[in-house]
């Protein structure tokens, strides 16, 4: 799994990324718009402690996990390497991005706050991806 270190950031916050505000309880969900895995979900999972579905706000820096259709994302051209999967990433602060944003600035990525689409994102998961039924 890869993690990136917490301080600043080399990636360009996307505008098209939900402010974490506005995150369901569990996180949010999106529909890739290019490249080879275009129309399939990713998730971004809000990182929660004790076995409880409490977010982590007393922290710091709020951590989410990205999950992503395949074990590996390439560029939209198909040729390039962009990031595995699960990446593991925080909440930045001062206008930087994070993982999220580039995810969302290569792949066009449409995110989508509503707890029913990150649940039916997740059975997509379940189903298709994690073997669960």
């Amino acid at each position: 799994m890869f993690r990136r270190s917490r301080k600043g950031s080399e990636y360009a916050r996307d505008p098209n990324v939900p402010a974490m505000s506005q995150w369901g309880p569990r996180g949010i969900s999106g529909t890739i718009g290019i490249g080879p895995q275009a129309g399939k979900y990713v998730i971004a999972e809000l990182v929660t402690f004790e076995g409880e579905r409490r977010l982590r706000r007393s922290v710091h820096q709020p951590l989410y996990v990205l999950w992503f259709p395949a074990e590996s994302l390439t560029e939209p051209d198909g040729t390039a390497f962009l990031m595995d999967s699960p990446a593991v990433d925080g909440a930045r602060e001062n206008d930087s991005g994070g993982l999220i944003d580039l995810l969302t600035s290569r792949l066009g990525v449409r995110w989508d706050t509503a707890d029913a689409e990150f649940e039916r994102a997740l059975n997509w998961y379940r189903e298709h991806i994690w073997g669960e039924v």
